[in-house]
């Protein structure tokens, strides 16, 4: 588990790429004998195929149930801004908030035409959710089959997990709404 806050924040440009590193300090890792131990990961953002379209997207619940905010950022693969929302969704809990970031910037993206992306959430739960069979009785089943029908379109789309310190940009404009409201 990946605790703490990042460190290091930089930009290099390694054989024509673009890569974005920031090291995390983490305290949560167990070393032999059950003793804590610090390890340092780097968390690397590398350019993506030249024809795709990244997206961000976090949620935000300033209690749990709270005020919930979403926001998200679509980018080129050179990672240049496209696209970015905010939107204050009322009270719920955190993973309504995710669920909401995630659809609304699946659909935004639909609507803008692009058809090969990878959307990055820093929410296994949601990614669990969306990835597995569990939308039969769930309370946010309607969000959920929503999501995995935008998923199924006619376009090349994949769901991937993030650290939440490699999310800061989305993390900002998910809590904006849901502060300022």
């Amino acid at each position: 588990m990946v605790s703490g806050a990042w460190s290091v924040y930089e930009k290099n440009v390694l054989q024509g790429l673009d890569t974005w590193r920031m090291v995390v300090d983490s305290h949560m890792a167990w070393g032999k004998d059950m003793y804590v131990t610090k390890e340092t990961i780097q968390i690397l953002w590398q350019r993506l195929p030249w024809d795709f379209i990244k997206i961000n997207v976090d949620g935000s619940s300033l209690g749990n149930p709270g005020r919930i905010g979403a926001g998200g950022l679509i980018r080129f693969s050179t990672g240049n801004f496209l696209v970015e929302f905010t939107a204050f969704a009322g009270v719920a809990c955190n993973l309504l908030s995710e669920l909401l970031a995630i659809a609304k910037e699946l659909k935004l993206a639909w609507n803008r035409g692009y058809r090969k992306i990878i959307c990055h959430s820093d929410s296994k739960d949601a990614i669990k959710l969306l990835s597995a069979n569990l939308a039969g009785f769930h309370k946010y089943r309607a969000f959920i089959l929503e999501i995995r029908e935008l998923l199924s379109r006619d376009w090349i789309s994949r769901i991937e997990h993030t650290f939440r310190q490699a999310n800061f940009c989305v993390d900002f404009m998910a809590k904006l709404p849901a502060i300022v409201v």
